[in-house]
């Protein structure tokens, strides 16, 4: 377990430090995107959808920061065993190069959280909120380490997987109440009770942005799905696992 998750680290921070190399702006664009991505969104939406959500600021942002933690992820992951030939030579746990997916995106998280915490104090939003949300993405990193296993595994069979997975993202992003509230809108609620990352961006809106403890059913969800990821995902992953160094 040692050397595996020494491993993992090591793949994790070469990924990072080369993912920019070459740019002048570098780590940077970590932070940029999701910035500018919350300045469009909360200038376009504030008088039309916002007006009636209280702290749409911060309520946007803890709508933005696990949504693109999830898309960042998870689309990493379905090249995360395609194109590593190395794997028909050396041998070595395959989940090592998922966690260090998993890890990678983290330290990029990293760098965006401390932005937007730091617009959250200046909001008004207590500091511990800051605490609050580390067993948030804990949770969420292991539901996205699930689905990313399911993804790197079918991806080696299924080529096209990753642009099928980058629409269903898209599909995903408007269905997820991220810059609206689904509080009235029946149909688009019941959707959302089926969507993983309703219930994550939930608990940290009602824990970080109102104060509130989340809705014991919302946790639930929230453990049910982590659970039912990972299973699902090492199932498949092992299911396929002998068969990467014939497909590559």
């Amino acid at each position: 377990m040692h050397d595996f998750l020494r491993l993992s680290w090591r793949l994790a921070v070469v990924d990072f430090n080369l993912r920019n190399e070459g740019s002048r702006l570098g780590n940077v664009w970590y932070l940029l995107n999701p910035l500018l991505l919350f300045l469009i969104l909360f200038l376009i939406f504030f008088d039309r959808l916002g007006g009636s959500i209280p702290s749409y600021p911060a309520y946007l942002i803890m709508g933005i920061l696990p949504f693109t933690f999830f898309v960042r992820t998870t689309m990493d992951s379905t090249r995360a065993i395609l194109g590593n030939s190395f794997i028909k030579s050396l041998y070595f746990k395959r989940e090592t190069l998922v966690v260090s997916v998993i890890l990678k995106n983290i330290f990029s998280h990293a760098f965006e959280a401390v932005v937007f915490f730091s617009l959250l104090l200046f909001l008004g939003v207590p500091w511990y909120g800051i605490f609050i949300y580390v067993p948030i993405l804990f949770f969420l990193s292991v539901f996205s380490y699930g689905v990313s296993l399911f993804l790197a595994a079918l991806t080696i069979y299924f080529a096209d997987l990753g642009n099928i997975w980058q629409f269903f993202l898209t599909l995903l992003w408007f269905g997820t109440p991220i810059f609206y509230a689904v509080e009235g809108q029946v149909r688009l609620l019941l959707l959302n009770l089926l969507n993983p990352l309703y219930h994550f961006i939930t608990a940290a809106r009602d824990s970080i942005v109102y104060g509130v403890f989340p809705a014991p059913w919302i946790i639930v969800m929230i453990i049910i799905y982590t659970a039912v990821s990972v299973a699902v995902g090492t199932f498949v992953f092992k299911r396929f696992e002998k068969k990467f160094p014939e497909m590559m």
